[in-house]
């Protein structure tokens, strides 16, 4: 008695289809998702890619470049040019970053992330679980810890 594959793989699906449901849905629509987000990206990238010339259109951009009149010497790149020129016309000042506001910031975040965390650790040191040990430290005669003594 020979069955064909097919029948075989419709016996098994309709046998487990009602305890594997909620996982076949979750992979359903998490295809669905990724589909959707791709497709949305595609259609973004397209809109933008149609839309930057459709606005140089309505603008009037400029098409006169000005170079200054620098030659590079030796192993001068033209991106230290580019930031030779930048200071001579004073347009972009360096960038400049104090190390107090970094370390004040860092401290803050964790003074922060401890506030935030003190207020769980605080209500799970309540709960019954927590509150037996240290009852049962607190009460009952004490004991040596010398496992010698009698």
């Amino acid at each position: 008695m020979s069955r064909s594959p097919t029948r075989l793989a419709w016996y098994r699906l309709r046998a487990t289809l009602d305890r594997r449901l909620a996982g076949y849905l979750a992979l359903a629509i998490l295809v669905g998702l990724i589909g959707g987000v791709a497709m949305a990206s595609v259609t973004t990238a397209r809109r933008t890619d149609s839309s930057y010339p459709d606005y140089l259109a309505s603008t009037n951009p400029s098409d006169l470049i000005i170079q200054p009149n620098t030659t590079l010497t030796g192993a001068e790149t033209v991106a230290q040019a580019y930031r030779r020129y930048e200071q001579l016309l004073s347009a972009v000042p360096d960038p400049v970053v104090p190390a107090a506001s970094i370390a004040l910031a860092a401290v803050a975040a964790l003074v922060l992330a401890n506030l935030v965390a003190a207020v769980p650790g605080r209500q799970a040191a309540r709960t019954p679980a927590a509150l037996k040990p240290r009852r049962s430290r607190r009460s009952g005669p004490r004991r040596s810890r010398s496992p010698c003594s009698g």
